[in-house]
């Protein structure tokens, strides 16, 4: 018996634990949508990415939390930022060339 009283508490420090994960993940998505910045914005969906895999490990999904780690924590942002780089970079030429002119 004691046993059973035993995963059932385990089972319900599990349910809390994947509850307060779920209401972070809300709070940065949110934060990530009301971000003015593309750079903080890209900071956020990092955390994001990182929070929704702790909830798959928390779900027992191990293959889809590392695959989002990658992608929604690393490749996501990263390529956003080189994006920022390029535009940021291509618009200085351009300002460049018309003063030239």
């Amino acid at each position: 018996m004691a046993a059973v009283g035993c995963i059932k508490k385990k089972k319900e420090k599990m349910i809390i634990f994947q509850n307060i994960i779920l209401i972070m993940i809300a709070v940065f998505g949110t934060a990530a949508v009301f971000m003015h910045s593309p750079v903080r914005q890209s900071i956020i969906l990092s955390f994001y990415g990182m929070l929704l895999s702790i909830y798959f490990i928390a779900l027992k999904a191990p293959e889809v939390a590392l695959s989002e780690m990658v992608v929604g924590a690393v490749v996501i942002p990263l390529m956003i930022l080189l994006a920022l780089a390029k535009v940021k970079s291509y618009t200085i030429e351009n300002l460049r060339n018309k003063k030239q002119k």
